[in-house]
């Protein structure tokens, strides 16, 4: 019986630190000039994220796919603050904000057959050339803005290069997988 008793105890915790996850995820009360979904096909590649411990929204790979960052290998996602995570005080880690930073504008586009040399050149080494890439760019509540180049082939994404305030001598280079 106390066994009963306990586990009847723990359900409704575990459910409601379910809920208190989905909470600090949602983007449900972002404000309304976020960004908080793209449109088709681009929400099919990228998610928006919202993350109220980071204060941040984040540019994730879409459902069935993955993003790994090929100088180190790990799983990637795009801070809407910038390229440089914030640092916060003790004060301003203990401040609930949860839509702090975010998305404020989506452009797409397709490149030209003019632009493909010059954006294939932002692949590595050895990589085959693309013949159909498209670009979004993000625009942040920070006046960042970053420039996704995606590279299809056969209208599902293999690579992305990100550039920053279109600089692109930095850039992230990104492995798109399906899962």
């Amino acid at each position: 019986m106390k066994a009963l008793c306990t586990i009847a105890l723990i359900l409704p915790l575990t459910a409601n630190a379910g809920e208190a996850v989905d909470a600090v995820r949602s983007c449900e009360s972002a404000p309304a000039e976020a960004i908080v979904k793209l449109d088709p096909p681009y929400s099919l590649w990228f998610a928006i994220e919202c993350d109220g411990i980071r204060k941040a929204h984040f540019a994730v790979a879409g459902r069935g796919y993955t993003w790994t960052e090929v100088n180190t290998g790990e799983a990637y996602r795009f801070n809407a603050y910038g390229p440089i995570s914030p640092t916060f005080s003790p004060i301003e880690l203990n401040t609930y904000e949860p839509h702090k930073y975010y998305f404020v504008k989506a452009v797409p586009s397709v490149m030209t057959q003019q632009q493909l040399a010059g954006v294939n050149k932002l692949l590595p080494e050895g990589v085959t050339p693309y013949a159909t890439i498209h670009q979004l760019d993000l625009n942040t509540k920070t006046k960042k803005i970053y420039s996704f180049f995606i590279y299809l082939n056969s209208a599902s994404p293999e690579w992305i290069a990100a550039c920053v305030n279109y600089q692109c001598g930095t850039r992230a280079t990104i492995r798109v997988t399906k899962k």
